[in-house]
């Protein structure tokens, strides 16, 4: 989650540098601070979990590469996770 909540400062950071990094419904200028705040954590959140439903959309390259760099890093906590889990289960069966 804390990963999560950090792109998404990275994304309004972004969208702070060039207003035009993200396709969203609504424009960013028409957006208030705290509303856009809560997009590119439900942005960030969508990315992570690879799900992309499409709404918002990363245009700028920066933006793009770091959705990307998001997305990779988010499969690979996921499974480090599920190594653990399975790990710690192998581990009891045999003890």
């Amino acid at each position: 989650m804390i990963l999560a909540l950090a792109f998404a400062q990275l994304y309004v950071l972004l969208l702070d540098w060039d207003p035009q990094s993200f396709a969203m419904p609504v424009t960013a200028a028409e957006r208030s601070r705290h509303l856009l705040h809560l997009d590119m954590v439900y942005f960030s959140l969508i990315t992570q979990c690879s799900v992309g439903y499409g709404d918002i959309l990363p245009r700028s390259e920066l933006a793009r590469m770091v959705a990307v760099i998001q997305a990779v890093v988010g499969q690979f906590y996921m499974a480090v996770v599920v190594a653990v889990f399975v790990g710690m289960y192998a581990t009891g069966r045999r003890g």
